[in-house]
């Protein structure tokens, strides 16, 4: 039997069912809705209706997924905009409806630290691994010392800046960064890994990914330059073209600008002595603390 797991972000929910075959565990089974809870929201604020109505539907595909391939639930997690929403109960309730599970609402801590044990568990060799988390509602980064989750995901930082300039987000992530004491000595010469739809967004980009295959996202380098050269070609384009590109889907081509400046600016502030791209996140998370294979 598949062992399934849901991650619920602030733009999308992710369904995993994997097996474990000779001590290694693959996904059978990837699939990404984009319900975009965080769409016209802010802090403190009611996730609307309409948001709440595309989760539902999202987990009823979900649904029929996990019984089509005979799968066992075994965690739903939800990140930044439920555990900032004035009714996160809402959404709870949806998934208790239609997937019959109670879910976890993880804090920021426990998002970067569950991440980076996935990540750890599957680079045991990285030296100094520090792991950079950018979703659609924050952005982790733990270096297995500290957690720091800061208010900067691709959704979030689009919404607050759609009328604004680069150089106002770019200032704004500057800030956030010094508040939250991001100090670029603790971080420099690390081994950094990117985790999240930006990052596995900009590689397949890269890679002219029709079809997205995280296992060939997994360990592609990242770079600053990289970064510049999508976010060039990128602002050359309305979003209704830059949906046709190969690795960027409709869901994704409105808000990928935002949070691929936010991730520049982690690198250039981070100076990581090596840098690259992992498909595992919260979702593979989830399943390693569910199985009971996380320290």
């Amino acid at each position: 039997m598949l062992e399934v797991v849901v991650d619920i972000g602030t733009n999308s929910a992710l369904l995993l069912a994997a097996s474990k075959d000779d001590g290694v565990w693959n996904a059978r089974l990837q699939r990404e809705s984009i319900c975009r809870l965080g769409k016209d929201w802010q802090p403190g604020e009611p996730m609307n209706p309409e948001a709440l109505g595309r989760l539902e539907e999202s987990l009823v595909g979900f649904r029929r997924d996990i019984a089509l391939v005979g799968g066992r639930l075994r965690a739903v997690g939800m990140t930044e905009v439920v555990r900032k929403a004035s009714n996160p109960d809402d959404a709870i309730a949806i998934v208790r409806k239609v997937l019959g599970k109670d879910p976890r609402v993880l804090s920021g801590e426990e998002e970067g630290r569950i991440v980076r044990k996935a990540v750890a568990a599957r680079y045991p060799e990285a030296k100094k691994l520090v792991v950079v988390d950018l979703g659609g509602g924050s952005m982790e980064i733990d270096n297995g010392k500290r957690v720091v989750s800061m208010p900067i995901g691709a959704v979030r930082l689009f919404e607050a800046f759609r009328e604004k300039t680069r150089e106002a987000l770019l200032k704004h992530v500057k800030l956030t960064f010094r508040e939250a004491d991001v100090k670029r000595p603790t971080y420099a010469g690390s081994s950094l890994v990117a985790v999240g739809g930006t990052a596995t967004t900009l590689v397949a980009l890269e890679m002219e990914m029709a079809v997205y295959e995280g296992s060939k996202v997994e360990g592609q380098p990242l770079s600053i330059e990289l970064i510049d050269k999508w976010l060039a070609t990128l602002d050359k384009l309305p979003v209704h073209l830059r949906a046709r590109l190969p690795g960027l889907s409709a869901g994704r081509a409105e808000i990928l600008p935002a949070g691929l400046a936010a991730l520049g600016y982690a690198l250039e502030h981070l100076k990581p002595e090596t840098a690259c791209v992992s498909d595992l996140g919260v979702r593979w998370g989830l399943l390693l603390e569910a199985m009971g294979e996380l320290p």
